[in-house]
């Protein structure tokens, strides 16, 4: 006799996910089923679990009853299974496990029976249609034991084929629809005849079966509550009335007892609808059995968290260093006419982009503000002249002198439109600016720009993507220098 021991396994998977660290429980009513595939209890679902997880399982039912299969008798049954369940990659799922049987009934000589093995082998496919609906498949291969343990019987092989439909209209709810037909050869297992309670505790069927089934679960924080109706409808010839075959509800929860969706403890009855008690005392399900399960999601243990290393590190005194700023030149310029070197007052000069000044009236000069070492942009314009524009060096001396001269304007006269480009916070926008009369189009750099255009009135057009174009009228004189700053404001 062959006793099956549970502590062991209940010990290692405890210890396991007592050294797993704290994580926020999962949203997902499902886990392992008794054959190890992702679902409810009996009910598969489509998806399976996260790629790389590995997933163990037992399961344990129990029940006992009088006068179940004979008037008189005293019958109890123990039915346990091992299950492994690996997903190798998303939506693709394999599965193993065997399963030990012991069935005890006072009528029938010899009054126990057991089964030890019938290894099974599945594989599943799920794929989501869309974030409620999902839809898959699968296979699965029972390889039952023949007459002695160490003999597997190949005539017996019987094989579960199951479309699965889940529907979730909310993350914490599932609701699952099996439908598939199970080729059962198991009563080609035994050469020998088999009395009731043999055929009973081993699952012996002479017939293949069309499977229903249908569930549904809702969690609550760390429980999940779920519902599942089954029928096994028998086929072929000589297969017995609808009335006789197997058709059951499944109520249960399922928990989580740690922090993080690692231990599944599940807890469920068993009640018989049909085929309790069909005629000729063979009885084909309990009319009530209880349920005990545990699975445990390698997969999902999370990572430990980091180690914290503490060191005394010496404390460096903070030295403020002054570094005195770079010297600064003003640059002091005089502007002449190119051909006869007289001075010309009033021209308007910009510096860096910026700054405008002004010549004095009677030697044309001008003095800027101080500027840093390097080049400095200089232009100047005057009404009949050309603009000029040519870069002085700062050399930290205080005093840099420059002339500059301006030619005549010939035929056309032109002028100078320089401008900023600003979002209403401040920041510069590469803005596109247009002007159809001049035919001219620029694209401001770092929010800035500046165009050479013939004189007159024309209009400036400002558009950037995302906000709200702006059209300015300017008014451009021969020589002059115009100024024109745009706020662009997004769009609603």
């Amino acid at each position: 006799m062959l006793r099956l021991r549970l502590w062991p396994f209940l010990l290692l998977i405890l210890a396991s996910s007592a050294m797993a660290g704290p994580r926020e429980p999962a949203t997902d009513p499902a886990g392992p089923t008794v054959f190890g595939q992702r679902g409810l209890y009996r009910s598969w679902a489509p998806l399976p679990y996260e790629s790389g997880d590995v997933v163990v399982g037992s399961t344990l039912e129990f029940f006992k009853a009088s006068d179940y299969l004979t008037d008189g008798d005293e019958n109890q049954r123990l039915l346990t299974r091992f299950s492994l369940a690996w997903v190798p990659f998303g939506g693709f799922e394999v599965n193993a496990g065997f399963s030990m049987a012991s069935n005890y009934n006072t009528a029938y000589v010899p009054d126990q029976s057991q089964y030890v093995g019938d290894p099974f082998l599945g594989v599943s496919y799920g794929h989501a249609l869309t974030k409620q609906l999902s839809l898959g498949g699968g296979v699965q291969v029972l390889i039952p034991t023949g007459e002695k343990f160490s003999q597997l019987s190949t005539d017996g092989v019987s094989t579960r084929i199951l479309t699965t439909f889940a529907f979730q209209p909310v993350k914490a709810a599932l609701i699952t629809l099996n439908l598939g037909y199970h080729f059962d050869n198991s009563a080609r297992i035994f050469s020998e005849s088999l009395n009731a309670a043999q055929v009973f505790a081993g699952g012996v069927n002479p017939h293949d079966q069309v499977m229903v089934r249908l569930g549904a679960a809702w969690q609550f924080g760390p429980v999940a509550p779920f519902l599942e109706y089954g029928s096994a409808i028998a086929m072929g010839d000589g297969a017995p009335g609808f009335t006789d075959c197997p058709n059951w509800v499944t109520v249960g929860l399922r928990a989580w007892p740690l922090s993080h969706h690692t231990l599944h403890v599940l807890a469920a009855a068993d009640i018989g609808l049909a085929g309790i008690h069909p005629p000729a005392g063979k009885g084909r399900i309990p009319p009530y059995n209880v349920v005990l399960a545990l699975g445990f999601n390698f997969g999902q243990i999370p990572d430990p968290p980091p180690k914290i290393i503490t060191k005394e590190v010496e404390k460096i005194k903070e030295v403020k260093v002054q570094v005195p700023p770079p010297p600064q030149s003003r640059i002091v310029g005089t502007v002449v006419d190119a051909e006869t070197g007289k001075p010309l007052g009033g021209a308007r000069v910009s510096v860096g982009g910026e700054a405008t000044f002004v010549t004095d009236p009677e030697h044309g000069k001008f003095t800027t503000c101080p500027a840093d070492p390097g080049p400095v942009k200089v232009t100047v314009a005057m009404e009949g002249y050309k603009p000029e524009t040519t870069a002085v060096l700062s050399t930290g001396k205080p005093t840099v002198p420059v002339t500059i001269k301006l030619a005549r304007a010939r035929g056309k006269t032109f002028g100078v439109l320089k401008g900023t480009v600003r979002s209403a916070t401040g920041q510069p926008l590469k803005a596109k600016i247009t002007i159809p009369a001049r035919r001219k189009r620029t694209r401001a750099k770092k929010g800035k720009f500046e165009l050479r255009l013939a004189t007159g009135v024309f209009d400036v057009i400002v558009t950037m993507p995302g906000y709200v174009t702006q059209r300015r009228k300017v008014k451009l004189k021969t020589g002059d220098i115009v100024i024109l700053n745009v706020e662009l404001y997004p769009k609603k």
